[in-house]
């Protein structure tokens, strides 16, 4: 059954504005508080935002089949946020954006090898043409490539399973259930690591207004970015169809980065993302009828 590629382009810029937001509270309650608390109320809120679909749970969602893909795509969403966190405490929001956003290039690999996904040289092209891109922002000279940076890295790895285990789950369950269902799973793992480091709970002050507010912002972004992704992908047929356009989170990252730290992106940077949006433009050339797998 042939897809409305389009459809899921917009939808994926769209998830892409919210994935930008996400960075920017993570980084802001990060400094305020600390990973693990950061961690869980990245997870806890959305959890209850979208706990209404709660009441569209059916009993063969928990039957092995459906829970198998569940249990992977919630524990993969952890470990991506664990290394994603990790970085933004350690480095700049931009450079956090820009290692989970390699997301991309792992994506036609391990669609292939896990789903058989034919990979189109059209693909291929574009990927190489952004993750150029990438490296002209990371300028791996300047000593990126060091613990946090590859912790940042994995970010990027794991992402891209999560959008493969995305695409197999959007198939079998309804986004509010499915939401949910993750949400949930993730924050009860994230209240375990909370719980593990001692004095987590009782060092900071939780009646400050803008504190609640930076959370409160995480939350409905981490929901919106979700939804909007769900949708994308039930626009296509191959997860990698929509692979370079992730690129673009980088771009509203580099806005919001400028007018909440006053941090001008380089002259390598503004190059990297010519290269990124080119890539992104190009991958937009779509036939007017894409074939299956398109």
């Amino acid at each position: 059954m042939q897809k409305n590629v389009n459809v899921g382009i917009i939808f994926i810029l769209a998830a892409t504005i919210f994935g930008a937001l996400i960075g920017l509270f993570g980084k802001l309650g990060s400094m305020e508080t600390s990973v693990p608390i950061a961690l869980f109320l990245r997870f806890g809120l959305p959890a209850l935002i979208v706990l209404p679909g709660a009441l569209q749970f059916k009993w063969h969602f928990f039957h092995w089949g459906m829970l198998k893909w569940l249990l992977l795509r919630s524990g993969i969403v952890f470990l991506t946020q664990i290394c994603y966190f990790y970085y933004l405490s350690k480095g700049s929001l931009i450079n956090a954006v820009l290692l989970i956003s390699t997301c991309p290039l792992f994506m036609p690999i391990l669609g292939r090898i896990f789903l058989k996904h034919k990979v189109k040289k059209k693909t291929v092209f574009c990927l190489i043409i952004g993750f150029s891109g990438v490296a002209l922002i990371l300028k791996p000279t300047s000593g990126l490539l060091d613990l946090p940076a590859l912790v940042g890295l994995c970010s990027g790895l794991f992402l891209a399973c999560t959008q493969l285990t995305l695409h197999k789950v959007t198939k079998m369950i309804s986004i509010a259930p499915q939401l949910c269902l993750v949400f949930g799973i993730c924050a009860f793992l994230s209240l375990g690591v909370v719980l593990a480091v001692p004095g987590q709970l009782s060092s900071y002050v939780w009646n400050d207004t803008s504190l609640v507010l930076i959370f409160l912002a995480l939350g409905f972004s981490s929901v919106c970015n979700q939804i909007l992704r769900s949708l994308a992908y039930r626009h296509v047929n191959n997860p990698s169809t929509l692979a370079p356009f992730m690129y673009m989170t980088l771009i509203f990252t580099g806005i919001l980065q400028y007018f909440v730290f006053k941090e001008l992106p380089d002259f390598m940077s503004i190059m990297g993302s010519i290269l990124i949006v080119g890539a992104a433009l190009f991958m937009g050339r779509w036939r007017k009828r894409p074939p299956v797998g398109g």
